[in-house]
């Protein structure tokens, strides 16, 4: 057996020298990288009535450039998340009219521990405004 190509597949000294040995492309858009960045695919969810979100569901409000990645701020914010959950696995049910007062007692102090975390958040801000300003 005699294997012969035809002269379509054949390269010839002189074929060489006819093609470019580069090619340069280049490409043109309107719209700059950082325009075209999507955000990470978040699947849709539905949150039944009466029953309490995963902790995933309930950082669902975090997304890219908006909290995430994480920052310190963000870690402090879900731990706070995660106490005040832990806080009100604590709480006497709704229904227990014995118990009733010592519920009310246990809310109005963890909203005073809620309002003293706000006004100190404030005063951090405020501290930081009026450096700034004498930076300046």
């Amino acid at each position: 057996g005699n294997f012969a190509l035809s002269r379509d597949f054949v390269t010839t000294d002189e074929d060489v020298e006819q093609q470019p040995t580069q090619h340069t492309v280049t490409t043109q858009t309107d719209y700059r990288e950082s325009e075209t960045q999507t955000d990470p695919f978040s699947p849709e969810y539905v949150h039944q009535p009466g029953i309490t979100p995963s902790e995933l569901l309930q950082l669902a409000k975090l997304t890219s450039g908006h909290g995430l990645p994480a920052g310190l701020a963000e870690v402090e914010m879900i731990e706070r998340m995660r106490a005040k959950r832990a806080w009100e696995a604590t709480l006497p049910p709704v229904n227990d009219l014995s118990q009733f007062d010592k519920r009310v007692r246990m809310m109005k102090e963890m909203e005073a521990k809620e309002r003293a975390f706000r006004e100190q958040e404030i005063q951090k801000l405020q501290e930081a405004r009026s450096a700034l300003l004498m930076y300046k």
